[in-house]
């Protein structure tokens, strides 16, 4: 799930970084924490509480002796952190030490300083350099682990690497695929405090399945990680999203249609390029270009339902960075609590996808003076 999300995040963000160009960066402070928005985002100082910074690229270079909240493309962390870290993106590069706990997400993760707490680090590439003071939680296609782990660790990976300095003092949990396991210095932990699983695909554990706490931890994993990618796309692209809200609530249902029609499109002519000799070698692009606008039409429609939420209540059309925040969490809430309902959830899901796609394609193919009202 969390890889899934991350590829989506990079989706996202690659999709309209070549609408941010022109886009304004925003910048708020109250009550000592400081909110960027924008193209590029940064904080250098001098000091501030808690950070909240979202853009295509993210830099934190001043202190915050609270907590930091982070989102983009590209995101580097190089001022220290007093409180605990929340970082997404598709580059995450942490460089500074975190004296709380750190939660880390992305294609390709560096943690070069020093986390206090707990660390839990997702991506497709994942290195640790420097020291956890709590335990450690680590998922990607390949981790690298060179450095102490006071607490206990569970790794998860296609491929485990110990580099020099790699140490865990409490229990260390390695799921792998059978066939696929690595070994383990001793210098890294002794035998009587290895525990080995056998991953059966995707990551899934062949044991006993997860409990109640896990499951609920996760939900809510995904609610805010869906909230924080549903923020990006008015963040990064506000005119371009306000011409998306007037799509969709001109004519719902003919929206839902186009996405149908677009999807639909983009699949069959994979599926007939394939047969061909030569198209072929186009055939993936199809396929891939069918996975981009459905998870990107997705994370669109889960900020649009967030902000008609809103507005229903009473609040105005959001256009600034908390209003942004505040509609993709009440979206993400809301379209992750339907999803959970018996059969019904499925095809709210489908829907939200295709309505997302839909606005996305027609603002396209139609000139943009239409929907200028």
């Amino acid at each position: 799930m969390i890889r899934n999300l991350v590829a989506a995040a990079l989706v996202a963000c690659a999709a309209l970084a070549p609408a941010t160009a022109q886009e304004k960066n925003d910048a708020f402070d109250f009550a000592g924490d400081v909110y960027r928005a924008g193209s590029t985002a940064s904080f250098a100082g001098p000091q501030a509480h808690d950070a909240f910074l979202a853009g295509e690229r993210v830099d934190l270079s001043g202190p915050i002796t609270g907590s930091a909240h982070l989102a983009g493309r590209r995101v580097e962390i190089t001022g220290a952190i007093g409180g605990d870290l929340y970082a997404f993106g598709a580059d995450v590069r942490l460089a500074a030490p975190v004296a709380g706990a750190a939660a880390i997400a992305g294609y390709d993760v560096g943690v070069e300083g020093a986390v206090g707490g707990n660390l839990r680090a997702a991506g497709r590439s994942v290195e640790v350099m420097a020291p956890v003071g709590g335990g450690a939680l680590l998922t990607g296609g390949r981790v690298e682990l060179a450095a102490a782990v006071t607490g206990d660790a569970m790794i998860t990976a296609d491929e485990i690497v110990f580099g020099e300095g790699a140490r865990v003092d409490g229990r260390l949990t390695l799921v792998q695929e059978a066939g696929h396991e690595v070994e383990v210095p001793a210098s890294v932990a002794p035998p009587e405090r290895i525990e080995r699983q056998v991953a059966t695909g995707h990551g899934m554990v062949g044991m006993a399945g997860p409990g109640w706490f896990a499951i609920i931890a996760g939900l809510l994993l995904g609610v805010v990680v869906l909230a924080i990618l549903a923020m990006l796309v008015p963040t990064i692209a506000p005119r371009r999203t306000e011409r998306l809200r007037l799509i969709a609530g001109e004519a719902p249902f003919r929206t839902l249609g186009i996405g149908f029609l677009a999807l639909s499109a983009l699949l069959g002519s994979a599926v007939l390029l394939a047969v061909t000799l030569i198209g072929i070698v186009v055939a993936p692009v199809a396929l891939l270009l069918a996975a981009i606008l459905g998870a990107l039409g997705y994370i669109v429609a889960v900020y649009l339902l967030g902000a008609w939420m809103l507005t229903r209540a009473g609040a105005l059309e959001p256009d600034t960075f908390p209003e942004y925040a505040l509609a993709g969490v009440v979206g993400a809430v809301v379209a992750t609590l339907l999803s959970l309902l018996p059969l019904v959830g499925w095809f709210v899901m489908l829907a939200l996808t295709l309505i997302g796609a839909g606005a996305i394609a027609i603002s396209v193919i139609r000139p943009r003076d239409e929907f200028a009202r």
